[in-house]
Formats: structure tokens, C-alpha cells, sequence
């Protein structure tokens, strides 16, 4: 059965870990390039839809950040990451560090015969983790929302989950005292497996989290 558009890229970042996972441990760096250029291009689309919405006020989505129809209307990469700019979703120390991945990935994946490229994993991965550790972490992006989401999916049940999900409430906990100081920030998590997910089908973030209510209650 076909999914829906946003429920076709929410799998996504699911299925980019779990192969990201895959890359890590088999050592494929190049493979991992790759994953992390396509997770980074996912966070921005969705801190796009975000951003929108908080101003907005509403839950609308536009299928052009989420999807691409063919012969339709679609945004590049670099758009991608020139509108977070714009709209203040990163800032330009973010935007300039997001453009040197971009180009360090075409010359792996585009050009590995063309240019003198060395097989070198520390500059690879460390350029590739900042710069997604720094889109999902910069205090810009953080000082502009009251509510920050982590949510975790699954495709299986795995017996250490609830453990997971206990440390990942009092992490949540923590990080609300920790803001306090700093616009107030508030943290929470949800929890989504793949059966739920399939049944439920929320069509907007809103919908996802006030439907999914597992491990919230200690």
C-alpha cells in the first residue's frame, strides 16, 4: 500500500540511521558521506515546515519541501539550504559550513576520478558529524522555539527500548532546567514504532505527538 507524502519522509530519517549505522560499522565512510548530506537536506525541510507553521500559526505542509512529483515543482539542496538562511531556521556560520559539505560530497560521489581525492576517514566523518551535529544543535535555532521535539522511531520492538526511553525522558527533563536561562526552551520526545505509525497515520507533527503517548508518564 502506497504512503503518504509525509509519512513517506518521516520513514526516511528512520531508514537513513539505520543504514548510517550499517556505514559506521562496516567502515563504508563514503556511503556514510552520503547518508549524513541526505539527513542534514531532511533537517532542514523539516525545520523549514516547522519554522512555517510556528509562524503561521497552523499545521500545513508544503509538499514541495517533503516530496518531489516527477515533472513537479522541487527545491534543490542549495535552495534548501539558502531558504533556512532566509527564514532563520540557521544562521550564516551554519549556511557557510553546510556549503563546504555539499562540495566535499560532490567531489566524493560526483568526481572521485576527477580530483585528487585521499581516502581520509577522521576528515570525512568529522566534517560530516559537526556539520549535522551543529544544524540540530545551534543556539540560533534554538532561541527562536519554545518547543523542541526528539523523536525516536522504530521498526522493531527491542527489549531495551523502555530503558532507552526513561533515559531519553530525564535527558528531556534536564534540558527544560538547563534553558530556563536561556529563553526557556522546552524539551520532549516521542516515541513512534512502525505498527502505530501504520494505523494511525498522523498528517502533521501535532497530530503525531498528541497520538503518540508511550513511556511520556515515569
Amino acid at each position: 500500500m502506497p504512503r503518504d507524502t509525509f509519512s513517506n519522509f518521516i520513514y526516511a530519517f528512520g531508514a537513513a540511521r539505520k543504514l548510517l549505522k550499517r556505514a559506521h560499522d562496516a567502515g563504508s565512510l563514503i556511503e556514510g558521506m552520503a547518508l549524513y548530506a541526505s539527513l542534514l537536506d531532511g533537517f532542514l525541510r523539516i525545520g523549514l515546515v516547522l519554522k512555517r507553521q510556528l509562524k503561521d500559526g497552523n499545521d500545513s505542509i508544503d509538499d514541495t519541501l517533503i516530496s518531489q512529483a516527477k515533472d513537479g515543482k522541487f527545491y534543490t539542496e542549495r535552495q534548501i539550504y539558502r531558504m533556512a538562511l532566509q527564514e532563520g531556521v540557521i544562521d550564516a556560520a551554519i549556511y557557510d559550513s553546510l556549503g563546504r559539505l555539499y562540495d566535499r560530497r560532490n567531489d566524493i560521489i560526483h568526481k572521485f576520478f576527477l580530483t585528487p581525492i585521499t581516502y581520509d576517514p577522521s576528515a570525512m566523518t568529522y566534517c560530516s558529524m559537526r556539520a549535522c551535529s551543529s544544524v540540530c544543535t545551534t543556539s540560533s535555532m534554538r532561541s527562536r522555539l519554545s518547543r523542541v521535539w526528539v523523536v525516536e522511531t522504530k521498526g522493531r520492538e527491542e527489549l531495551d527500548v523502555p530503558q532507552k526511553m526513561t533515559r531519553l525522558r530525564q535527558w528531556c527533563a534536564d534540558a527544560t532546567e538547563a534553558s530556563k536561562g536561556e529563553g526557556g526552551t522546552r524539551y520532549g520526545f516521542v516515541y513512534v514504532d512502525q505498527e502505530s505509525f501504520e494505523k494511525h497515520k498522523p498528517s502533521s507533527f501535532a497530530g503525531l505527538a498528541g497520538a503518540f503517548r508511550e513511556y511520556q508518564e515515569a
